[in-house]
């Protein structure tokens, strides 16, 4: 059955989205099947033959460094048809502590919104966020290595305090936490479930599923979960502040002139004449 979601999601377009084996092997365990974890991986491997990647870890302080990153996932929202909607990624470096936000766009609104809901769900702001060369943050490149940041990214760090840090160009692996966590959170929480009747509902089902997988036990930490690592870590933040509102300005003229009517008697158009008054 998984495997035959998974060839239909290929088939739509949606392989980020698969099921893989251990996500297999815990949906049917969850189901009680008395099957093992190799035998799951045997018939996986009949469709995908993926290797293996090697990561080197870093030590990073409490309440240091956060990383931001946008991902894309597919979903069936009153619709019976697939639409593509963009997924604000934050992970934090020290515990792996995962958060994330639907928006229909990667608009400068929904970047600044998303950064605003995080830092009041965690209870402060991380001293250091990283991004990558995203339009959204970096305005332009000085140099090869130095970019300035978009006003709007500006504003966001001098009111929560935080400093930022790009990315240098081709180095997705310098915030590899986030880069791992856009297909982590993309696969452990919509291959089981991509179909909702409102954004609204498919936001509450994806922090749901954020706070069960926030929860686990990590290896490597201990036996701490990154909720855990969180706690340890919110006497380091930056103050909590109150929410970082933000909203698109557009202008809008009024001509104020006199519209024409214009009459066809056999099909009968009409539209009526009227001032545009100016308040």
């Amino acid at each position: 059955m998984y495997l035959n979601q998974n060839q239909e999601k290929r088939e739509h377009g949606m392989h980020k989205q698969q099921m893989k084996a251990v996500d297999i092997y815990e949906a049917l365990k969850e189901q009680k099947v008395d099957i093992s974890y190799t035998t799951v991986c045997k018939a996986v491997r009949q469709l995908n033959k993926q290797s293996k990647e090697a990561y080197i870890k870093q030590e990073y302080k409490l309440g240091d460094v956060c990383e931001f990153d946008w991902g894309e996932v597919k979903l069936y929202i009153n619709s019976d048809k697939p639409t593509v909607y963009q997924l604000a990624v934050f992970t934090t470096a020290k515990g792996n502590f995962r958060y994330a936000r639907l928006f229909r766009s990667q608009k400068t609104e929904c970047f600044l919104e998303a950064h605003s809901l995080f830092f009041d769900y965690i209870g402060g702001a991380y001293k250091t966020m990283t991004y990558d060369n995203m339009k959204i943050a970096v305005k332009r490149f000085v140099s090869c290595t130095e970019k300035e940041p978009t006003d709007e990214l500006l504003k966001l760090s001098l009111y929560y305090g935080f400093q930022y840090r790009f990315c240098n160009i081709r180095s997705g692996n310098e915030k590899g936490h986030v880069e791992r966590s856009v297909e982590y959170i993309r696969r452990k929480t919509f291959a089981r479930k991509d179909t909702f009747s409102s954004l609204d509902e498919a936001n509450e089902y994806l922090l749901k599923r954020l706070e069960e997988l926030n929860a686990l036990p990590k290896e490597g930490y201990d036996g701490k979960s990154p909720y855990d690592v969180l706690a340890a870590e919110k006497p380091f933040l930056l103050p909590k502040m109150p929410k970082y509102h933000s909203s698109r300005i557009t202008e809008a003229r009024l001509i104020n002139t006199l519209l024409f009517q214009w009459i066809k008697t056999d099909i009968l158009f009409l539209i009526i004449l009227w001032d545009i008054l100016l308040q």
